[in-house]
């Protein structure tokens, strides 16, 4: 039934941005962006979705950038239509993206004077126009918002829901084994969201693996504690060794009267890549990307709006833009 939608949002803002990622080559800026750009495709879809008459008629924008991480213009222009481009999929004529409110804290107006005019920017003007274009027709947006690999969506929106269930889970029950089990979980949606983005297969599979042998393992442990509290308690109702030619009273045991609750498998815990101590970080999921680094020989790039295509003996990558790709860039000039 929504006809005009108004969408309010803010980026850039250490204070809003998901928490719970030690370093290990993942910033809490890449997070953000990539956390924010997943929230904007799942909603565009979700609206998409339930439009099939083309109820909705308008959208409007107004953006919120703040300085935290201390942005110039030409990275806080990237980092917002980075996070901006899945709505391009909600597929409307009438579209607007409002000038960027700029925001700092303690009233650093330095750091808001680099961002507050970058609507001005040629750059700016340019992204824009191509957003509105696509959501004119998203036939017309150069590569899409999206991947095309809907094997690749259909396993990231299944980590993603396995993600919610562990959250739910720790959050309302106490001491949870999930939150051993499965600590740091926003390590891997992260990846997996960043595998998604760059078509990576390879990737994608690893962190089903490794979601899948935290299960068993915390499985086959819980096993062993649940053997030990049932093996203690059919113990208090098995006979004594009795004198020979006396009978016993022919009750039968807790284990012969509910055998689903007192037998167990006996089943090692999975060899695993690291020490427990260890688990938490995930370190059998590297987050450097693998593709040829800018500047090594036979190494050539190719700009296009939000994206560029690293070229390196007859193959090619794709990877989003984002601010540290834009610093990155400035400093090798």
């Amino acid at each position: 039934m929504i006809r005009n939608l108004v969408i309010h949002f803010t980026i850039g803002s250490k204070d809003n941005s998901p928490k719970g990622i030690p370093t290990g080559g993942i910033s809490q800026e890449d997070h953000e962006l990539y956390a924010i750009r997943d929230t904007m495709r799942q909603f565009a879809e979700y609206i998409a979705a339930n439009n099939s008459l083309n109820i909705l008629k308008g959208l409007k924008v107004r953006p919120t950038v703040y300085t935290d991480y201390s942005w110039k213009a030409d990275e806080a222009i990237v980092a917002l239509f980075f996070a901006l481009e899945p709505l391009q999929d909600l597929n409307t004529q009438q579209a607007n993206l409002d000038a960027p409110i700029t925001r700092g804290r303690y009233g650093n107006t330095a750091a808001v004077q680099l961002i507050e005019n970058m609507h001005d920017r040629q750059a700016y003007i340019q992204l824009e126009k191509r957003w509105l274009k696509a959501l004119a027709d998203p036939s017309a947006a150069p590569g899409g918002s999206k991947p095309s690999n809907t094997t690749l969506k259909a396993t990231l929106r299944k980590i993603d829901a396995f993600a919610q269930l562990v959250h739910v889970q720790d959050a309302t029950t106490s001491r949870s084994w999930t939150s051993t089990g499965f600590q740091q979980l926003a390590r891997p949606l992260h990846l997996a969201r960043v595998a998604y983005e760059n078509g990576d297969e390879t990737t994608m599979t690893k962190i089903q693996e490794a979601i899948n042998l935290r299960w068993v393992n915390a499985y086959r442990q819980q096993q062993d504690s649940l053997r030990a509290v049932a093996d203690s308690i059919n113990t208090m109702f098995e006979q004594d060794s009795m004198n020979e030619g006396e009978e016993g009273d022919g009750k039968p045991t807790p284990r012969e009267l509910y055998p689903d609750a007192y037998n167990f498998d006996d089943c090692k815990p999975l060899k695993q890549p690291y020490s427990s101590n260890q688990s938490q970080h995930w370190p059998e999921l590297n987050a450097m990307d693998p593709v040829p680094k800018r500047g090594e020989a036979g190494v050539t790039v190719k700009m296009s709006g939000l994206r560029y295509t690293i070229c390196k003996d007859g193959q090619e990558w794709v990877r989003l833009k984002t601010p540290a790709f834009i610093r990155e860039s400035r400093s090798e000039k």
